[in-house]
């Protein structure tokens, strides 16, 4: 007798899932910003333990596949539900995640007087509410959301300038305090000693012979690198779900990117828009942009090794030259 468990579950609401990705420090919160000001869509989900990490797993078959399915479905229906119940919501002040950084946190109000679940699910499948959550490098290992989401997932992939990318983590200390208490990549045992995820790139075993910058750098480098890789190996059909949105350009130019995320998830802006807009201080000028990033070059320059500045300037004419606009197949 097979005695095998296999676990399942069904997709009791079938609403769609956006995930906000792009590597660490590509501009996700501003995408956040925007996103909280189109109908139907709710507060982001800072949710990296499940879905972030069971993407991961599931790419590595380090996890059984039906249960990695049944996790991910269970763990995003409860968060939506409680989003609607307003229970578990994050009501701290200044935090663009929270009911007051959104663009109508009145909405939020009102459900704390929301007694009936029944209701709540109803209005979850009436309203069509879609659950946005924030990943990191997830379009590298984005098997498990197309395997349980079909057609039902959005990647919007924030890309940021080299430049402006690595400065800020760097600044951050991205590859310093990875295995600190404030800090939860998943890690791993290589050789008896602790490593971050992204060291299974690390071949020729240099990432922790490197400085601070250079190690930024080659961290960059590699996700990125990997992110591209594998939305090659996407379906024309599976491209056609990811939007990839450059920070400066939706910065100096939102509204062409509200129409673009407009026409991907089928969802009109809101009244609150305009406003939420001018909260968040869009629209930006480039000129104060590159005015910017002269500075965090000089830095980065001063501080990185000749053959890191060189992975940099491979970087950055990949970034300038790649054609953003014709990747995003809407």
């Amino acid at each position: 007798m097979d005695n095998k468990i296999t676990l399942y579950r069904p997709p009791h609401f079938c609403n769609e899932v956006i995930l906000v990705d792009g590597t660490g420090r590509a501009g996700k919160s501003k995408l956040h910003q925007v996103l909280s000001a189109f109908d139907g869509v709710e507060l982001p989900a800072l949710s990296l333990l499940l879905p972030e990490r069971l993407s991961f797993l599931y790419y590595h078959n380090l996890i059984d596949k039906d249960a990695a399915k049944a996790l991910i479905r269970s763990e995003l229906q409860f968060k939506l539900f409680n989003e609607m119940m307003c229970r578990n919501v994050n009501f701290k002040f200044g935090d663009y995640s929270g009911v007051f950084g959104n663009a109508n946190p009145w909405r939020y109000l009102k459900r704390m007087f929301l007694k009936d679940a029944n209701v709540a699910l109803q209005r979850i499948k009436e309203e069509r509410t879609i659950l946005q959550i924030m990943v990191h490098d997830t379009l590298g290992f984005p098997n498990l959301f197309f395997d349980t989401y079909k057609d039902k997932v959005y990647f919007l992939e924030m890309v940021n300038h080299p430049i402006d990318l690595i400065n800020s983590k760097y600044r951050k200390k991205h590859d310093e305090r990875w295995d600190t208490p404030l800090s939860f990549p998943l890690t791993m045992k290589k050789n008896g000693k602790l490593v971050p995820w992204w060291n299974l790139y690390d071949n020729k075993n240099e990432y922790f012979t490197l400085s601070s910058m250079d190690r930024t750098i080659w961290s960059t480098y590699k996700k990125l690198e990997h992110i591209r890789k594998e939305y090659q190996k996407l379906s024309p059909e599976q491209k056609k779900q990811v939007l990839w949105i450059p920070l400066e350009k939706m910065m100096v130019d939102p509204w062409t990117y509200i129409a673009k995320i407009e026409k991907l998830i089928n969802r009109k802006p809101t009244k609150y828009m305009k406003k939420n807009l001018k909260k968040y201080n869009f629209p930006d000028t480039m000129e104060r942009i590159i005015k910017s990033r002269k500075v965090k070059e000089e830095l980065i320059r001063n501080k990185a090794s000749p053959p890191y500045t060189a992975l940099m300037e491979e970087m950055i004419t990949e970034y300038e030259t790649t054609d953003w606009d014709a990747l995003n197949q809407l």
